[in-house]
Formats: C-alpha cells, structure tokens, sequence
C-alpha cells in the first residue's frame, strides 16, 4: 500500500499553478515548463503513464527550466515507478535526494525511494530508505507506514530479530493503525521462523480480529494452520484449515489444503486417511507443485503399513515421473529400505548405488 496520495498531487498543481517569479529572479517562466508539469500529473492521475513520462521529460530537455525541475525529477521518478521502470525510477529519487536535500519532495522521494527498492528485491537498501524517514522525519505523515516497511523488508531480508523489534515497535506505537493487521500477520511470520509457535499463533489471531481486509484476514487462517502443524496440534491444524476453506474458497490454494490434510493425517500416522488425501491430490491436480511429494508420502504411507509392493510401485513412479526433483534420492532410499525388510541385502545395495546419481535432494515439504 503507497500513501502517495492525490492529496499530494493536488496540492502540487496548484503549488505549481500559483508560482510566480519574484523580481530579482533572473530565470524566466515562459509558462511552457509549468504547462508540461502541471499536465503531466494530469496523465499520472488518469493512469496515462507514457505521457505522463513525456511531459515531465521534456522539462528536464530544457536547459533554462531551473524552477520546475525539482518538480519535473520528482514526478518523472513516479511515473515510472507505477509504470513499473524501477531502475529508472530510482535514479529519478535518488537525484531529488542529492541536489534538493531541503525540497518540498524529501520525505516523499525516500519513501517512493524505499518502495523501488522493495520491488527489486533490494531489502536492506530498502530499509536504510524507509528507515531514513521514521528517524529523521519523525513526525510525518509518512513515518508510521515506513516503520512498518522497514519491519517487513527486515523480514524478508532474513533479519528475522530486527523485524521482530520494528513490528512490535509499530504495533506499539501506531496499535490503531490501518496497517496493524498486516503488522500482526508479519510478526506471526517472524514468530514462525523463530520456533515461537504459540506466539505466532496469537499474532495470526489479532490479524484476524483487527482486519477488515480479507487479504490478511485469509492469510492469517492460513499461516496460523501451518503453524499448528508445525507446533504437531493437528487437531486445531484441521479446524484451521475447515474455517480457511469456509471463509476463503480460493481455487488457486484447494491442492496445498488437500496436501496439508494429507501431511496431518500422515504426522498422525492416520495412513489411510493421508493416502486417499494424497490420491485425491494427484488424481485431481496433476500439475500441482506439490504432486512430487505426494508421490512420496503415499508411498512411505504404504511403507509405514506393510504393504511394500505398493509402496514400491509408488517410490518407483516418482523416479521415472519426475527424475528432476529433489526427492529421487528418497525414494531411491525407500525402495532399498524394502529389499532391506525384505531380506534381499544385495538387491538393497544395488539400489542404494544409484543415490549418487540422483539430483541434489530436498527436504520434504
């Protein structure tokens, strides 16, 4: 969510509109400068990117433009962040930064700044921005939603203790916050990583209390599912999982829900039950990501009852289905495992032979 807002556009239209040279000013305002601005963030408003770009540009083509540019780098900056040119615009909020330190655009050139950096995937960079505003420039309105962002690029970035320290600092100071639900539900991200299944759980829940929002509301039911299996409270995983599915019916997310029943089911050593949630996943989303390992969950499902030719069958369809994935080698495993119960020593070496052969193996999901 960016708070660059229309209220910022209008106030610099008419900013803009109503600037005027004072007599000692040796520039000279033609009106054309103003024009090109003033339009161009009429094309930013309707959505008319390309023109938009256009107008501001050629502002920065004229030589002689000395009032308007501020405003020309600034804006040429934000069209091409919503148009999606992030390396181009951060160049463009970069030069606000350097050559208008004290300008009427500072807070907003950081703060458009760290959003680039975001979506490049440049985390710390990202929270050195952002971070640029929560402390110097405390009291402005943008600074409650930049101590948020910091806390979720530290958490993207793997710096799961800092994270933990900014978000509990939003909630702290900002607990009425619009963005407090998604504070919640990151901070339940960050609990997870941590192995603080129950605090995780609590802040999934105040996700869920605080939001209006079905974005995080439904992420929230969700996370917390997976966190009850990872904590093995499989019975609140299943409630969990009944209210998603309830609440949330979303297409794009009915193969993980029918996997992670599968993988409950499994860790409960309820086999039956896991083999036909594995059976249903695979019949009915061939394509899915999560196909591969239930492949090998309803093989070792069949291992783990006794019935090793089954199993057998099922260890060999994932090795000749995907011999890419990173879960040949257990299956491999698994086959010299039976030969092994079965008393066929030789057969389970042989077997085992062809582990250094297969891809680099993964941990199963």
């Amino acid at each position: 969510m960016r708070l660059i807002s229309p209220i910022l556009l209008c106030i610099s239209i008419i900013i803009i509109c109503g600037q005027v040279f004072t007599s000692g000013s040796y520039a000279m305002d033609t009106g054309e400068e103003r024009g090109h601005i003033v339009l161009g963030q009429q094309y930013y408003a309707s959505g008319k990117l390309q023109q938009a770009i256009y107008e501001f540009s050629a502002v920065l083509e004229r030589p002689q433009a000395v009032l308007y540019k501020e405003d020309a780098v600034y804006w040429l900056g934000e069209a091409y962040l919503k148009s999606g040119d992030l390396e181009n615009a951060l160049n463009c909020f970069e030069q606000v930064i350097e050559q208008y330190p004290n300008g009427k655009y500072i807070v907003f050139a950081y703060y458009s700044k760290g959003w680039a950096l975001l979506k490049l995937g440049d985390f710390i960079q990202a929270v050195k921005a952002f971070e640029k505003i929560v402390y110097d420039f405390k009291d402005d309105k943008l600074a409650p939603e930049s101590l948020f962002k910091t806390g979720e690029c530290l958490y993207k970035s793997g710096s799961l203790l800092r994270a933990l320290s900014q978000l509990n600092a939003f909630l702290s100071r900002y607990p009425t916050s619009e963005l407090s639900p998604a504070a919640y539900y990151y901070l339940g991200q960050v609990q997870y990583q941590l192995g603080r299944f129950d605090e995780a759980i609590n802040s999934f829940n105040r996700a869920i209390d605080f939001s209006s929002n079905e974005e995080y509301s439904s992420l929230a039911v969700y996370a917390k599912s997976l966190t009850y299996i990872k904590a093995g409270k499989f019975n609140q995983a299943v409630s969990a999982l009944d209210e998603f599915e309830k609440k949330y019916p979303k297409e794009s997310l009915k193969d993980e829900i029918l996997f992670r029943r599968g993988q409950i089911y499994f860790d409960q050593q309820n086999y039956a039950k896991a083999i036909n949630s594995f059976e249903q996943l695979i019949d009915i989303y061939p394509d899915s990501k999560w196909v591969d390992d239930s492949y090998l969950y309803k093989a070792d499902a069949l291992f783990y009852i006794g019935k090793y030719d089954l199993a057998a069958i099922w260890y060999g369809n994932l090795i000749k289905i995907f011999p890419e994935s990173g879960l040949v080698a257990k299956a491999f495993y698994g086959m010299a495992s039976i030969k092994f119960k079965q008393g066929s020593l030789a057969d389970a070496l042989r077997i085992s032979g062809n582990l250094r052969a297969a891809p680099m193996m993964r941990i199963r999901r």
